[in-house]
């Protein structure tokens, strides 16, 4: 049975987007509430306390909100990694693993993610999962490359993770730095054997899809 959670975090600088961003995660054939969770990180810098999403689900995301530097918005992607990490250790009857995905204000859920991501975490869990991304127009934009996990060849939507794994090994996005999702990546990818890593080739996320 599948036990994992994933976790879509998308922080929000851009409010326009946000109802394009949720109508992509909630109308996927894929979604289930139980096991997917949308979260969205509001910059305060942008973005008052409080939103609607305007759009019509049941379900609502979590909001959580972040007020401070947040270059690149990855202050607020460590703001969801210890929100949920600091959640899973309140409740821990919750699901075994808590993957994290990024998913920035300026794309979209790729229609064949979720349906992969089902399949990957059937059984045998990874704690790492890469693949590859597409350009808007469908073009490749960069191949998945399990010795090429560094800066300029792997972007935030390009990887799934343990939160544990990131916080038990403190890794955590540098708040200072631009290209600080490439080096996260590189780090979080060392701190791996192989066997712990999923890799494909599939395109199965999109390149500021929104712009």
């Amino acid at each position: 049975m599948n036990t994992a959670r994933l976790n879509i975090v998308i922080p929000l600088s851009r409010i326009s987007n946000l109802r394009p961003v949720l109508i992509s995660i909630y109308e996927d054939k894929c979604f289930n509430p139980d096991l997917i969770r949308p979260i969205v990180v509001l910059d305060g810098n942008y973005v008052a306390p409080f939103v609607s999403p305007l759009i019509p689900y049941s379900e609502e995301p979590i909001y959580l909100y972040f007020k401070g530097e947040n270059i690149a918005g990855h202050a607020s992607r460590n703001c969801a990694i210890r929100s949920i990490f600091k959640t899973n250790e309140r409740h821990p009857q919750q699901p075994r693993v808590e993957y994290f995905y990024s998913l920035d204000d300026d794309n979209i859920l790729h229609p064949d993610f979720l349906s992969r991501f089902a399949d990957w975490t059937e059984d045998n869990l990874k704690q790492m999962y890469i693949f590859s991304q597409l350009n808007k127009d469908g073009t490749l934009r960069l191949l998945a490359d399990i010795n090429s996990v560094k800066v300029g060849h792997i972007d935030t939507a390009m990887f799934v993770f343990d939160i544990k794994h990131a916080v038990d090994n403190n890794i955590y996005f540098d708040e200072t730095d631009y290209c600080a999702d490439g080096k996260f990546a590189e780090t979080y990818r060392n701190s791996l054997k192989l066997d712990q890593i999923g890799v494909t080739q599939e395109r199965l996320c999109y390149y500021n899809y929104l712009r």
